[in-house]
C-alpha cells in the first residue's frame, strides 16, 4: 500500500478540549458553493481565560504553538449559511515522518463545525453541541444519518444534509450554546509584556 493514498489524522486539539461536546461528522458540514475563499480569521491568538497554552496561529490552517506533544495542524474551511459565518475543521494530513504509519491507520478523519462570532479584538467559536443534538435525534425531532459509537453518535450524513440542517437550526441556542464558546484574544508574547505599578500591559 502506498503511504500517499492513506489519509492520516490525529485527534485535533479542539476535540481534546471539548471531548463529549462536539459533533463529529464523516463528511464536511459545507457544500462547495458555500465556501469562502478568504481567511476569515488570521494572526496569532490565545485563549481569553488563560487556559490551554498558546499561541494559536490562524490562517488556512490552525496551528497550536504551545506545549502539546502531538504534531499536526487543523485544516479550516470557512463558509456561510445565510449571513452567519461557520468554520469546518479537520485534521490536516501529517508528515509521514512524524507519526507511525501503523498508528495512523487506526485513526478516523472527522469534521467539526463551529459558529464564528468575531470583532477586531475577540473571536468566539461555538461548537455544535453533541449532547443536545443527540437528544433531538433520539427523540425524533431531527433526522440525521448516524451510527452509535459507545454512548456517542458519529454522523454520516451528506454535506447537503448538514447545510439544510444548519439553515434551519443555526440560531438555536441549545445547539450552539454561548457558554461552550472558545474565546480567543490577540496573543501578546511574554517579551512584549511590560509592567507598571503592578499592572501588566502590552508594550509598544
Amino acid at each position: 500500500m502506498k503511504h500517499s493514498i492513506v489519509r492520516f489524522c490525529v485527534v485535533s486539539s479542539f476535540a481534546v478540549f471539548l471531548a463529549g461536546c462536539v459533533v463529529p461528522s464523516m463528511q464536511p458540514f459545507y457544500t462547495p458553493d458555500a465556501v469562502l475563499n478568504t481567511q476569515e480569521i488570521t494572526g496569532t491568538w490565545c485563549w481569553s481565560n488563560g487556559k490551554h497554552i498558546g499561541p494559536w496561529e490562524f490562517g488556512w490552517d490552525i496551528v497550536n504553538r504551545g506545549d502539546y506533544d502531538a504534531p499536526g495542524a487543523i485544516s479550516v474551511k470557512y463558509f456561510k449559511v445565510g449571513d452567519d459565518l461557520f468554520m469546518d475543521t479537520t485534521a490536516r494530513k501529517l508528515d509521514e515522518k512524524e507519526v507511525s504509519i501503523y498508528w495512523a491507520m487506526h485513526t478516523v478523519p472527522v469534521h467539526l463545525v463551529f459558529k464564528v462570532l468575531k470583532d477586531e479584538d475577540k473571536v468566539r467559536l461555538i461548537p455544535l453541541n453533541h449532547d443536545n443534538l443527540k437528544a433531538m435525534v433520539v427523540t425524533g425531532r431531527v433526522s440525521l444519518s448516524c451510527v452509535r459509537v459507545e454512548n456517542d453518535l458519529l454522523f454520516t450524513g451528506t454535506s447537503e444534509q448538514w447545510m439544510s440542517f444548519l439553515q434551519r437550526h443555526k440560531n438555536d441556542d441549545k445547539l450552539f450554546p454561548a457558554n461552550t464558546a472558545m474565546e480567543f484574544v490577540p496573543y501578546v508574547a511574554a517579551s512584549d509584556i511590560a509592567e507598571k505599578d503592578g499592572v501588566a500591559f502590552a508594550s509598544g
